[in-house]
């Protein structure tokens, strides 16, 4: 990007004009990629949410995989420790791995077809 701006001794009128939207493309940017993975990440949540409570034996299972954990995921907490699980070891569940693969590919967050 400091490419594209002119060179401040040239012209600073220019160049302070250039950075100044520079710095707006750049903020638009990342707002853009924060609201996308916002709202993709709550319409992927709402879907695997209704898929799983037309399907309470499938909760059970899933319930049952995720006591697995270490430190256990428990509501209320019995003490102040806020720990949870490695991600690793989340992400190494089979039934909570299949459930939002398929979620997914029912129920794409996003139009198109995604590179999977």
């Amino acid at each position: 990007m400091a490419g594209q701006l002119p060179a401040k001794e040239d012209d600073p009128e220019a160049y302070a004009k250039a950075l100044k939207q520079q710095r707006l493309d750049i903020a638009c940017e990342i707002y853009d990629q924060l609201t996308a993975g916002h709202e993709t990440s709550a319409v992927g949540l709402t879907y695997l949410f209704w898929e799983l409570s037309k399907q309470p034996d499938l909760q059970k299972e899933l319930r049952k995989e995720l006591l697995t954990l270490e430190p256990a995921i428990i509501y209320p907490r019995s003490s102040q420790s806020t720990e949870l699980p490695p991600a690793k070891s989340v992400d190494n569940r089979p039934l909570l791995e299949a459930i939002v693969t398929e979620t997914l590919r029912l129920h794409a967050p996003i139009p198109g077809i995604q590179p999977r």
